[in-house]
């Protein structure tokens, strides 16, 4: 009797589906255009969402992408393990041919970016280093205790590195989400969702506070560093208005919007991301990427300093291809949005972490870079999964 009147348990999934979580991160990045003064920019936002929308909806209609069952095929973890540390013997190769000893003496965020500029050769290979290493803990047997553990400490040395020493942060979030798609890919108790999502607001906390003083922490100490926070520390710092990065992502829109009404439509700088893989040496010339563009159209000081702005998806969509290429491509990212959903309980759970990691940051991204994430971060592992699957 007790049984039939007991609250049964409400279980749900850690990660939203990600149709939802491009809305999201949409709103967040350009919280300033939404609540801004300009009907057009908002207008451009909005139809961006209205794309993904459509696009999921007609996910239903028009189905060219078929994600095999479960019960269809298993996988070969002992080829994946090996094709793992593989993978992260080149990222740990590129690393180590990039950065010398000199590094974890300190140097500037700023400088640190100015250095990368030139190197995209050896750089599209950082990634392989945390991918390796997941794609070796997601095949270990769960009862292979010692592997995970190990696994785990160099991906939290790995993270460390990253963030205290280099002082970036989206590395930190590539793993943490990667690592939640491994381990919680089944539904859990929505009070355990909860007390999660709380975690999680207080890493946007600590990243947040992490951006307005990571170029102070590379001159002090931490204890003075913490006594700058509380001496310096406003509710702006973590606010979404002028807090957080969305404020330059909607500074972007704003003025691309501003420059094709002025200038008419710039398809070249298209070019830029389409060949963004090829060295210059190779081309005898560059073509500029949006975000090198942009800088150097709106900020040619900074750009002259070899220092650049993110991009912003809405904002090139608009510069290609005014309102129709907002359409457009927001259609083609709410169709992938099925398919990533479809990864979710699957085995290709590496491959659903990083898009959904592509999903938190696609406001800031330019076409360059997805297109680099897509060559270098996801083939990559679907090569490997694809590698090792065996029909039953």
């Amino acid at each position: 009797m007790n049984q039939m009147y007991s609250r049964k348990k409400i279980k749900i999934h850690l990660i939203p589906r990600s149709h939802f979580l491009l809305i999201g991160t949409l709103i967040v990045y350009y919280w300033n255009t939404l609540f801004g003064n300009s009907l057009i920019e908002k207008v451009a936002v909005i139809l961006f969402i209205l794309g993904i929308l459509i696009g999921r909806f007609y996910s239903n209609i028009i189905p060219i992408f078929r994600v095999p069952n479960l019960s269809e095929t298993r996988i070969n973890n002992l080829l994946v393990t090996r094709l793992g540390l593989f993978i992260a013997g080149i990222g740990l190769f590129s690393h180590l041919l990039y950065y010398d000893l000199s590094v974890f003496q300190g140097i500037e965020y700023s400088e640190n970016y100015i250095n990368s500029r030139g190197k995209g050769y050896i750089t599209v290979f950082f990634d392989w280093l945390p991918i390796g290493m997941l794609l070796t803990i997601s095949a270990s047997n769960r009862k292979n205790k010692w592997m995970i553990f190990v696994i785990t400490v160099l991906l939290l040395s790995y993270c460390s590195f990253y963030f205290l020493i280099l002082m970036k942060r989206r590395q930190v979030i590539l793993v943490l989400i990667c690592l939640v798609a491994i381990f919680l890919n089944k539904k859990i108790n929505i009070k355990h969702v909860i007390s999660m999502y709380l975690l999680a607001f207080g890493g946007y906390f600590i990243f947040s506070l992490f951006g307005r003083v990571r170029e102070k922490f590379q001159s002090a100490s931490f204890l003075e560093t913490l006594s700058y926070i509380k001496d310096n520390f406003s509710i702006e710092w973590i606010s979404l208005n002028n807090g957080f990065e969305g404020k330059y992502i909607s500074m972007i829109l704003s003025d691309t919007m501003g420059y094709v009404d002025a200038n008419g439509l710039n398809i070249s700088v298209l070019f830029g991301a389409l060949t963004i893989i090829i060295p210059r040496s190779l081309l005898g010339f560059k073509f500029l990427a949006f975000p090198d563009w942009y800088t150097f159209i709106f900020h040619p000081y900074e750009h002259s300093l070899n220092i650049g702005y993110a991009g912003s998806i809405v904002a090139e969509s608009y510069l290609y291809f005014s309102w129709a290429g907002i359409l457009l491509f927001s259609i083609i990212i709410g169709y992938t949005s099925k398919v990533v959903d479809l990864l979710r309980e699957r085995k290709h759970n590496i491959i659903y972490g990083v898009f959904i990691y592509i999903c938190t940051i696609l406001p800031r991204l330019d076409f360059g870079s997805l297109i680099i994430m897509i060559l270098f971060t996801l083939l990559p592992i679907f090569l490997v999964y694809k590698a090792s699957v065996i029909r039953n």
